[in-house]
């Protein structure tokens, strides 16, 4: 059995109209042995670029020294959140007054979120509750606030699908706590069910 010598693949530096003499860039030899003359140009050109930008970045530069403050700094869009709603309408902010956005108790609070489920904003078929939501609302836009939506079809206390909509056919399955079969059953449907996509 013989074997065959693999022909060693062609140095462009050293090939025909490719020929060049060794540069001096020592970091530009890889476009300089793999793409020859060509290469080369367009090492030495990425090579400029960054130059330029590292220039820039440099001559931009700043130096910052954080001051020690009391106000609340507000990332916005992010921060601290105050769940006006979540799951159930009567729990939660129940006990502050009308238009209190949190300002002098929890200063930076940006965001108020209202998670609600599907059955309080649309007990019936194409009639909307707004008025659960813009009683909250009103008084967080006024200050300039962000608002943050969830209308949830499945939470752990209740069944979040309206009866009207689990009349119309919705697939999916009954659950309770095993310790507390007594307690509150909740329905989780089957998210790609056709009648839930077209429902909600």
């Amino acid at each position: 059995m013989t074997t065959k010598r693999m022909r060693p693949l062609p140095n462009l530096c050293d090939s025909g109209r490719d020929r060049v003499r060794p540069s001096r860039n020592t970091h530009l030899a890889p476009c300089l042995r793999i793409y020859g003359r060509a290469g080369l140009r367009a090492g030495r050109v990425l090579h400029a670029v960054a130059a330029v930008c590292f220039a820039a970045l440099a001559a931009g530069a700043a130096t910052v020294r954080p001051q020690t403050m009391d106000e609340a700094l507000i990332n916005p869009g992010m921060g601290l959140v105050h769940y006006a709603y979540s799951s159930r309408i009567w729990a939660y902010d129940t006990g502050l007054e009308p238009g209190d956005t949190l300002d002098d108790l929890i200063p930076g609070t940006s965001v108020v979120y209202m998670r609600l489920p599907w059955s309080y904003i649309e007990p019936e078929e194409g009639v909307y509750r707004w008025d659960i939501l813009d009683v909250k609302a009103r008084p967080w836009i006024a200050a300039g606030k962000k608002l943050a939506f969830r209308f949830a079809v499945m939470d752990h206390t209740m069944n979040s699908i309206p009866d009207w909509a689990m009349k119309a056919g919705i697939k999916g399955k009954w659950h309770h706590y095993r310790s507390r079969p007594e307690a509150a059953r909740w329905f989780e449907p089957e998210w790609d069910d056709p009648v839930l996509l077209a429902k909600h």
